[in-house]
């Protein structure tokens, strides 16, 4: 939650950014993809019939997509093949297409992090109860119970009041709280300060904060993992109850679908008209977008959930069988992007 703001400080450091025209067309790129991923999680929510807050989680799902390692490593692999496609010649004050790479990617962490404690936390949570069936006699009952009563205002209304108290929650609190200690000559001592604490590339202390947070996830999404497939333990039937996903196989299947397929093909037309009408000019940047696209959601979310306790099996399997689809998809897709590129 205090990592992003101190990495965008050393961002800014490091690479001497005076071009914040950069800034804002990766953060439009995010929203773009952000709210598509809205969009399709809603339209997936809907296909299938699901209740209110199954839907929800699913916009709060899609709307999350992968901006750290996966990028990462891609970037690292395909930077030879993207600094020759690549439109833009290096030079004084420009960096190569390696470079360019490792900084939008910083940048879309960033955003993805203050967007994910905003939307996705408020969007996930626990699963309606089921409602309980009333026989003839108790409807009439309630019913004209309900006759009797005055109305009362409807305290899930949107206001301005709600919204706020929605929205503003410790993690965003601490990120925010973050960047305006960035600020202070004292603390900015600890990364340009030679041999200093954090004082490193912005590859390693990406890294850095990739392998912590990774293993966290990695370990989280393991022992979910692992409720799923052992089997329950019947030594006392009353007390435990061996859960179980909310969401059917074919469920999953579909929404892996409208993931890896259908969730590129509507984003990709509107990522390549900002492109063609130099709204985002960076070919590098253009790739990534491309490629989050088309990639899985991302699997730090599962924290989410786990802070939660909402859906943690659910979001388990539908990691594990999305990074297995897209094993095959993304190859494709990635392909077709580079060849893309290269035409123009």
């Amino acid at each position: 939650m205090l990592l992003p703001a101190f990495i965008f400080c050393e961002v800014v450091q490091n690479f001497h950014i005076s071009q914040y025209h950069l800034i804002l067309q990766s953060l439009l790129g995010c929203m773009t993809l952000y709210l598509l991923g809205l969009v399709t999680g809603y339209i997936s929510g809907k296909f299938l019939n699901l209740n209110t807050n199954q839907t929800k989680f699913l916009c709060g799902i899609f709307s999350s997509p992968h901006t750290t390692s996966i990028p990462l490593l891609l970037i690292e692999v395909t930077h030879p093949v993207l600094a020759k496609i690549s439109n833009i010649v290096p030079a004084e004050g420009i960096m190569d297409a390696r470079s360019r790479g490792m900084l939008y990617i910083v940048l879309n962490s960033i955003f993805a992090n203050i967007w994910r404690w905003t939307v996705p936390y408020n969007l996930i949570n626990k699963e309606e109860p089921e409602q309980k069936v009333h026989s003839e006699l108790e409807e009439n009952l309630i019913f004209n119970t309900k006759e009797k009563q005055p109305k009362k205002i409807d305290s899930n209304r949107l206001t301005l009041a709600t919204f706020c108290k929605e929205i503003i929650n410790m993690p965003i609190i601490a990120s925010f709280s973050s960047l305006l200690l960035c600020l202070h000559p004292g603390i900015q001592s600890y990364f340009n300060t030679p041999n200093a604490f954090l004082n490193e590339t912005i590859l390693s202390v990406n890294k850095l904060a990739s392998k912590g947070y990774g293993f966290l996830v990695m370990f989280l999404l393991g022992l979910n993992f692992a409720d799923l497939i052992l089997p329950p333990d019947n030594s006392d039937k009353k007390d435990k109850k061996h859960k179980k996903v909310v969401f059917t196989t074919s469920n999953l299947a579909f929404l892996t679908f409208m993931k890896l397929i259908i969730m590129p093909i509507i984003a990709s037309p509107i990522i390549i008209f900002l492109f063609i009408y130099n709204i985002i000019t960076d070919d590098v940047m253009i790739f990534l977008f491309l490629f989050m696209a088309a990639a899985p959601n991302a699997i730090n979310v599962i924290v989410v959930c786990s802070v939660k306790n909402a859906y943690v099996e659910t979001v388990s399997m539908m990691m594990v069988i999305q990074y297995l689809v897209s094993v095959f998809t993304l190859t494709f897709e990635i392909s077709l992007i580079i060849w893309f590129l290269s035409i123009f």
